[in-house]
């Protein structure tokens, strides 16, 4: 069954449906969302140790935590904005037909937004950042309204400003619904992060252990991975079902991207 047939049994957002939207498609793409995360969202996190960590570099290098974190969101946002571009065009397609049909045809189209979606995750990435650090709630509730407006550039075709007012018309009304889901996702990566890095550093004083070179470049990168692969597909699920919830979705676009 797919997820439009869901959306049509229940007209209401449906927290269940999200989930088994997410694991149904990570199981279906297992593979090349692997491969892509590794690129993606692997690979950043382990240039951002190597450099913010000094057990990890010599003692002569010295990287300003500040300008690190600031270039570092700008840099995540624009690569993690492909990503999830990449991620919402090959779910949407699913919906339309199957994505394995697809396979140039999504990689050239996020070929060609992608200055709108970096642009996207560029503003996303560093607003919600500044939120959280300045006003925590008021970050919080940023980050759910904008949640989706990654996606909207994506299947959309819009650029970041439209994205970002399509994200928060799509979201009124659930995000309460929104951020339940996110807070699970959240604290389920933390747990589990938690306990990888401890296990992994032998019980060392947390600083310490994520710091430990078993765990900064191997172990917390792999579990980097999951958890972002999975919000990621989690992310364009939920876009999907907002999208279709209010007015029919993206199936206009689809079709005539994918047809």
């Amino acid at each position: 069954m797919t997820t439009t047939d869901r959306v049509a049994e229940s007209p209401l957002f449906d927290s269940r449906r999200i989930a088994r939207c997410t694991f149904d498609s990570c199981r279906a793409h297992w593979l090349k969302l692997s491969l892509a995360g590794v690129f993606f969202i692997s690979t950043p996190h382990l240039v951002s140790a190597w450099l913010l960590y000094p057990t990890l570099h010599p003692p002569s290098w010295h990287v300003s935590q500040l300008w690190f974190t600031l270039v570092y969101r700008v840099a995540d946002g624009a690569v993690v904005g492909v990503f999830q571009a990449w991620v919402t065009l090959t779910i949407v397609a699913d919906v339309h037909g199957d994505s394995r049909d697809h396979r140039g045809v999504i990689v050239r189209q996020v070929g060609a937004r992608a200055l709108a979606v970096m642009g996207t995750g560029i503003v996303y990435a560093v607003c919600t950042a500044l939120g959280l650090v300045l006003l925590i709630v008021p970050g919080v509730v940023l980050s759910i309204a904008w949640l989706v407006a990654v996606p909207c550039a994506a299947a959309e075709e819009l650029g970041p400003r439209r994205a970002i007012g399509r994200s928060l018309t799509l979201t009124k009304g659930h995000r309460g619904d929104v951020f339940g889901l996110v807070a699970a996702w959240s604290i389920a990566a933390l747990v589990i992060n938690l306990a990888v890095v401890e296990v992994g550093s032998g019980w060392a004083p947390l600083k310490a252990a994520a710091q430990a070179p078993l765990v900064a470049l191997v172990l917390s990168p792999m579990v980097g991975l999951v958890f972002g692969i999975i919000g990621a597909v989690g992310v364009a699920c939920i876009y999907y079902e907002l999208a279709t919830l209010n007015g029919g979705g993206p199936r206009a676009v689809v079709a005539d991207v994918f047809s």
